[in-house]
């Protein structure tokens, strides 16, 4: 199953690139002030919901830790407003400038605690850093010790400090600035599998932002200590529409399912390094071998499509094998780019030709 829903996983990432033109409207571009916390994007980690943020980091040397801000601490009002969810703080940390003095409340257990967070000149977050501060030790950060809701962090982690390359990337496109801290607090499901250009999608749907989203998935899997094979499968898939093949190769080598009942995924993986490494025969051979492959989960063929639930309650129908139009593109285009092989101009429905 789980090589199924990596096969699932490439057939959407064509969901990502193709909002990439309408994603120029919303990119970041002003500074802002940072808090210094890590909090749960789902709002509600175990039992019934509870109005507030959990917060489940503090960076060393914030305002947040000034002020007293604890791992576990549940913030239910930051000033005048009311925190009902996760996604209240960050709205109304838009309206704080360096030198405001805020009053937080926060339920640290059975009680509560009101703070007083001062925020300065070092508070404040650029866009071309990517939501990262100064730089500074890297905090340990905390999670619920029992199994918790989508969306929550499942096992504590590290940040990863952000490296020289990623940097200069960050600092040569402002477009692609993103809430680094906010985004590797996600849990895998949420930073991956979120087809609404959340997690890192929401980078890679920026126009040249192909690289610095690699990084963050890069960043994503070494602080988490993740070997996740769709991880480096999307990592890979980013390196090579970039043009850094080389990379791709090695992350997309990385992805191989030694579980995978019909082998449909770690086929599709040899087309595409096939294709990367310019080796036609290679693309073909498994092309014809994935062509081949019959469904192992039960799902019906109708007309060269099979239909399946999401996760998340969605109907989805696509083209089976999974992926043969993807690979059916590689062949059709091998002579040019991946991002352009990859694209829905070079797939078609009809089978690719014969060599």
């Amino acid at each position: 199953m789980r090589a199924f829903v990596a096969l699932l996983a490439a057939v959407l990432l064509a969901v990502t690139l193709s909002k990439s033109i309408a994603a120029q409207q919303n990119s970041p571009s002003d500074a802002h002030v940072s808090l210094g916390v890590v909090i749960q994007p789902a709002g509600v980690c175990n039992g019934a919901p509870e109005p507030g943020a959990p917060i489940t980091g503090v960076r060393p040397g914030s305002s947040a830790e000034r002020a007293g801000l604890m791992p576990g601490d549940l913030v239910v009002h930051f000033g005048r407003t009311d925190i009902q969810d996760w996604r209240d703080l960050p709205r109304a940390l838009q309206h704080v400038q360096p030198g405001d003095q805020v009053i937080v409340t926060v339920k640290r257990g059975d009680s509560r605690v009101t703070l007083q967070v001062q925020f300065s000149q070092a508070d404040v977050v650029a866009p071309t850093a990517g939501g990262v501060s100064a730089p500074g030790p890297a905090p340990t950060l905390g999670a619920p010790s029992s199994p918790i809701a989508s969306g929550c962090i499942s096992q504590p982690y590290r940040v990863v400090p952000l490296r020289d390359d990623a940097k200069a990337r960050l600092a040569a496109n402002p477009q692609c600035s993103y809430d680094r801290t906010q985004l590797l607090a996600l849990d895998e499901e949420r930073f991956d599998q979120d087809l609404e250009n959340g997690g890192w999608r929401g980078v890679a749907a920026r126009p040249g932002c192909d690289s610095v989203a690699a990084d963050l998935v890069r960043d994503y899997r070494e602080s988490h200590g993740s070997r996740s094979g769709i991880l480096y499968w999307h990592e890979g898939q980013l390196r090579a529409l970039a043009g850094d093949y080389e990379r791709a190769t090695m992350l997309m080598e990385q992805s191989r399912d030694a579980d995978d009942p019909s082998g449909g995924w770690n086929v599709y993986v040899a087309a595409t390094i096939a294709f990367l490494n310019r080796d036609r025969a290679a693309l073909l051979e498994a092309r014809a071998r994935l062509a081949a492959l019959r469904p192992t989960n039960g799902e019906q063929v109708q007309d060269g499509f099979i239909s399946f639930r999401t996760v998340s309650g969605q109907m989805r129908r696509v083209r089976w094998p999974l992926n043969l139009d993807v690979v059916d593109g590689l062949v059709r285009c091998f002579d040019k780019p991946y991002r352009a092989a990859y694209g829905s101009e070079c797939r078609s429905p009809d089978p690719a030709p014969a060599p």
